[in-house]
């Protein structure tokens, strides 16, 4: 897994593969962007819909990010 994190700006229905715990991998949705370039994402662990990405990255500071660009 690359342990970079996302960029502040995603395009929409982007995946983002996310490890927060080092064993246990979550998938999340990039679901909106603003026109100011924050992004939010949406994932099912505890239901998150549409969290602003650097909400994610602050609370979870040590998550493995890897980009799904199929």
């Amino acid at each position: 897994m690359d342990n970079s994190a996302p960029r502040d700006e995603v395009p929409v229905e982007e995946l983002h593969p996310a490890d927060f715990d080092h064993n246990n991998n979550h998938t999340m949705l990039a679901t909106k962007v603003r026109t100011n370039g924050n992004s939010y994402l949406t994932y099912r662990a505890s239901n998150v819909y549409n969290r602003n990405i650097n909400r994610t990255l602050r609370k979870r500071p040590r998550t493995w990010w890897s980009a799904d660009r199929a």
